[in-house]
């Protein structure tokens, strides 16, 4: 091979990356990236929690949306939801009850 062979592979390569750059550019201007990865400036409404791996196949993962806790299984084909968990406010008003001594509270709290 002679220089003239290595000399186009670099102009070729620089041309391939320089490529990739200019469209990783674009996509960014335009705001492709954002829209894939959700709405940028503002809270997420879906978050994970807490998982836990029972064995090689299924998954026990609590979500959180907008407040409200769900327990779900995961497995390799399937997805079951195990119910709802209670929700920050409800966490939060039994808390206070049970800090407060208040009995009535506490009722109230239970029973919502």
């Amino acid at each position: 091979m002679d220089l003239n062979t290595y000399v186009t592979f670099a102009i070729a390569l620089l041309a391939v990356v320089a490529l990739i750059y200019l469209v990783a550019w674009a996509m960014g201007r335009i705001g492709v990236v954002h829209r894939m990865a959700g709405r940028p400036g503002k809270e997420r409404r879906l978050r994970v929690k807490e998982s836990l791996a029972l064995d090689a196949k299924r998954r026990a993962v609590i979500l959180d949306c907008d407040g409200n806790e769900h327990l779900v299984l995961l497995g390799a084909n399937s997805e079951l939801s195990l119910g709802k968990l209670s929700s920050k406010t409800e966490n939060n008003d039994e808390a206070e009850a049970i800090e407060d001594g208040d009995v009535s509270r506490r009722q109230r709290a239970e029973t919502a």
